[in-house]
């Protein structure tokens, strides 16, 4: 499998760990949240998520990377690890709609907990607009604008988070 080269990212604080050599796979099991909800990603979201170099989950840590994409054959390889390192993981087919990793979220919160994407999709794309001005304030150095955009992202994940619980309330008592 092929190796590349990764740090971790702390929980808090501005210094992540130094950088490393590691198959692909080992990197993604460094994160302690991947896969998501135990589902690994069809290939085309995977990619995107190679692609994006990083995952990030703020105060939870994560791993970070040079943006990559794998083949097909490495995919299968990368999910057969994955699979074997974490038992119950699961692999499922998504919908067509699914291109991103936003649709692949909201695919699963649809799939699993009943919460219509069509329902999602609004607060996502708000969201996903919130995180590209915060990070555009973090590389300005913009500390009121770090602030105010944190406290905006904060917020439009509440409400998201909210709204699912509904969902999942209702799914659980009804």
């Amino acid at each position: 499998m092929r190796k590349v080269r990764f740090r971790r990212l702390p929980a808090v604080g501005p210094v992540p760990g130094p950088w490393k050599d590691a198959p692909v796979a080992e990197v993604l099991l460094e994160d302690r949240f991947f896969p998501a909800r135990g589902v690994i990603p069809p290939f085309d979201v995977f990619n995107e998520i190679l692609k994006s170099g990083r995952l990030a989950h703020g105060m939870s840590s994560g791993v970070q990377w040079k943006p990559l994409a794998v083949s097909s054959a490495e995919y299968d390889e990368i999910v057969r690890v994955i699979r074997q390192r974490r038992p119950g993981t699961r692999v499922i087919a998504a919908a067509p709609w699914v291109k991103t990793i936003e649709d692949w979220t909201m695919f699963l919160d649809e799939t699993l907990d009943g919460i219509p994407a069509r329902v999602q999709r609004p607060y996502v794309k708000r969201l996903a607009m919130a995180t590209a001005e915060l990070f555009a304030a973090f590389e300005r150095k913009d500390r009121e604008a770090i602030q105010r955009c944190s406290a905006q992202e904060i917020a439009l994940r509440i409400e998201l988070e909210t709204l699912k619980e509904k969902y999942r309330s209702a799914k659980r008592t009804g």
